[in-house]
Formats: structure tokens, sequence, C-alpha cells
């Protein structure tokens, strides 16, 4: 898992986006208008030593990316974020995406869905990507 936050540098709409991985070790990647304490990403466990290392699940307490999934969809219901006058939602999301052409798996950009998102400048996004080694597609 990687994950990074930001904060909106001006006022905006976003309509769409486009994501860039590699089907050999892309799962899914989450777009959310939420702070990492929103999340429960502010435990230091979620931390890495290097931005640019992953973490790995089992390392932080979890067997499998469904249950980070749930962990964070969790926090995200969370009785005092929904509270909130914008309570904060998954923007966009992809999953792996894979064609086989002629008995050969290419991966393929993956679809990014999103909803309408408006803005306001200084607002967080937190983007969580999880990372999976495996061939998803099976010929047959």
């Amino acid at each position: 898992m990687i994950w990074y936050t930001a904060k909106m540098l001006t006022d905006g709409e976003l309509l769409s986006s486009i994501i860039h991985s590699h089907a050999s070790i892309f799962h899914s990647s989450y777009f959310i208008n939420a702070s990492p304490k929103e999340l429960g990403l502010d435990d230091p466990k979620f931390m890495p030593r290097f931005t640019y290392e992953p973490l790995y699940l089992k390392n932080i307490g979890f067997k499998d990316i469904r249950e980070a999934a749930t962990f964070f969809v969790n926090n995200l219901g969370s009785k005092e974020n929904q509270n909130k006058v914008k309570p904060p939602r998954v923007i966009c999301r992809a999953h792996v995406s894979a064609a086989v052409i002629d008995g050969f798996i290419y991966d393929r950009r993956p679809q990014c869905q999103c909803e309408k998102w408006i803005f306001k400048e200084g607002d967080d996004v937190t983007v969580i990507t999880f990372m999976k080694h495996e061939v998803t597609i099976k010929l047959t």
C-alpha cells in the first residue's frame, strides 16, 4: 500500500481523472476528499520509513486488501465524519485492467470512475493505492 495526502491549492471542480499504473502490480486506487486523520492514517504504523517505500499490509496489521479497505471505509463512515457539513467520501476509484489478445495478457490503463467534486482551496485529499503482484485474468 502507498498513500499520500495534499491540500487543494485553489477552488475548482473535478469531473474526471486518469491514472497511470502497471497491471503486474496494481490492484486499486482511491482518491478521497479526507485528511489522513479522517481515514485513520494518523497512526504512526502508517508512516513509511521513506516516501517511496510501500507499506506491506501484514506489517501494519491487515491480512489482505479487503480488510485494509474495510478499515478505511469504516473510518470514512464514522459518526464524527458523517456529521460534518461536507462528509468525506471516495471521489474516484480505479481497479486493475487487462485484456487477453491472441492468448497474451496485456495491461490496460484502468478506467478511473469519478463522482463530480466541487472543492475549495485548502480542502484535503488523500490517495490510497493497493498493489498485489499476481495475474488477475485467467486464460480459458
